[in-house]
This record gives structure tokens, sequence and C-alpha cells, in this order.
């Protein structure tokens, strides 16, 4: 069967034409198997264990979207696809030898600009047109090869991830997989940021992206909510053929739940909803009672 045409604006040089498929990460980096993911809908206010049960809409091709047009989609694999799909394979081999629990600084061999550059690029297909319009400076550096550098506000941070789970989020898209922001109402959209604004106040413009064996954060001008996160936005200071040694410390997140920067493990989510449960219990209950008096 003929897949589908799908026509838009690319996410990263705005021309209206006909979208590819990108995926997010590359297909190299452990991205060319089948995925479930489950709509923002299916886990507000849901019991833990139904986060991540193996139900939900299924992509056999890998996680990714009709994104970015075919240029766009093939310079910037063919520039920066290999080296990044390199540095998680290395990044998974560290995981592997240390039984899941590293600790120390490990040597990566790698080119630097081009794993940012990858990175950067991943964000703009998992955020909307918005993005694009909001940050000129970063569709300057991905469709530049050699183009370096990043705003001092702009900080890319990194983290260890054991799988299997993984989730995106980006400032008009929140999702264990994905998530399509126009079939969420203006009304819901806005009490459920406002929520998260109260709960996470300095994670709110940031996005994210999970996938192991590496999560990664993009934050403008905002201190994350893991302070222990590690900060590669010196990538971006290396020439494009630098390809050089660099010994990183990057710390083990669990990803369970589809809220961005939330690293709980499932017995603290566990423990966590069961103690909301009780204390709704309790509110409603003296919500009746004051009602019967």
């Amino acid at each position: 069967m003929a897949r589908k045409k799908v026509f838009g604006n690319c996410r990263i040089c705005g021309i209206y034409t006909k979208l590819s498929f990108e995926h997010v990460p590359p297909e190299a980096a452990f991205n060319n198997h089948r995925v479930v993911g489950k709509h923002i809908f299916e886990l507000i206010n849901k019991d833990p264990d139904y986060y991540f049960d193996g139900k939900g809409h299924i992509s056999q091709r890998g996680a990714g979207a009709y994104t970015l047009c075919e240029k766009c989609n093939n310079d910037t694999g063919a520039w920066y696809g290999d080296a990044f799909a390199n540095f998680a394979h290395q990044s998974l081999y560290i995981l592997k030898h240390a039984k899941g629990r590293p600790s120390l600084y490990y040597p990566f061999r790698i080119y630097p600009l081009r794993v940012i550059k990858q990175i950067i690029t991943m964000f703009f297909s998992i955020n909307k047109d918005q993005f694009r319009f909001s940050h000129p400076d970063l569709v300057k550096f991905v469709l530049n090869k050699n183009e370096r550098y990043l705003s001092p506000d702009i900080r890319i941070l990194v983290y260890f991830t054991l799988g299997p789970h993984a989730r995106y989020v980006g400032g008009t898209s929140i999702s264990a997989i994905e998530v399509n922001p126009d079939e969420i109402s203006r009304d819901m959209l806005d009490d459920m940021l406002n929520q998260y604004q109260r709960d996470y106040p300095k994670s709110l413009y940031s996005s994210e992206i999970a996938f192991p064996p590496l999560g990664y954060v993009l934050s403008f001008g905002l201190e994350p909510l893991d302070n222990e996160l590690t900060d590669i936005s010196f990538f971006a200071r290396y020439p494009y053929g630098d390809w050089t040694s660099l010994h990183l410390k990057l710390p083990v997140n669990p990803v369970n739940t589809w809220y961005p920067g939330d690293y709980r493990s499932k017995e603290q989510i566990r423990n966590n909803f069961e103690e909301n449960t009780q204390i709704e219990k309790e509110i409603q209950k003296r919500k009746q009672a004051e009602k019967n008096q």
C-alpha cells in the first residue's frame, strides 16, 4: 500500500509542501521498531499503571511524524544523523557495561556540533510552527551546517534513560509519543497548562525528548527541574569538522509519566497517586458533610 501524502508547512524552513516522515530520534539511533503511544486525554488523571500498559496507537516504523520537507529532512539527516546515532550507540554501550548504573565520567568520541544540531532538529519536529517563528536563530543554526554558537539563554541538557518508555514534550505538544494540539480545545489546554505551571513553574517553557538510551531537555533561560542534568550547550562551540574526545557524566533518569521533567520511580508515582486519591476522598467527604448540615 502506498504511503499517504501529507502536505503542510515544514517545521524548520516553513515552506508549504509535501512533508516527509521524520524519525525522532533518527532511525539509526534505535528508532527502527514498533512503538505504541497514547494521547494526552488518555493519560490525564489515570492510574499510573495505565500510562504504559502496552496499548495505544501503534506506529510500525518507529516514533516520528510528517514534520519536515524532503530537503530539510535530507540535509539535516546527511549532515548530522550519523554523528548523532554514533553518540546514541556509545551511550548504550556505556549503560550496558555499567549495568545501568554509570557513575563516572566516560569518554565519548564524537562530532559535538553535529550532535547538538541533530538534537535541535528533533525539537523542531516535536514543536509546532510557533517554535520556528519564535526562534529564527535556531532555524539558521540547523540549516547552516557550519553555523556555531547558541544564544546564552538556550541550554541543551542530557541524561541517560534505560527505557522502555519514551516521552515527547513541546511548547504546544505534550505526549507520551505525540499529541496534536489542534485536537485539544483552548479551554482544556489552558486549564491543563495553568495547573502544570502551578506544579512545575520552572519547566513550562522547556521542551523534552526522552527515547532510550538518552533524554534531552531544551530550556530557554529557565532552570531545569533536575539540576543534575548535564549541560552540553558547549557542543555548539566546536567547528563542524571537529571529531574529538569529551568526558561526560550523565545522570540516569527513569521516564514513567507524560509529565515533562518528571523522573520519579514507579514506586514514587504509585505512592503519590494513592496519597492524592486519599486527599481527594477526604475533600469530597468534607464537602458532603458541609452540604448535609
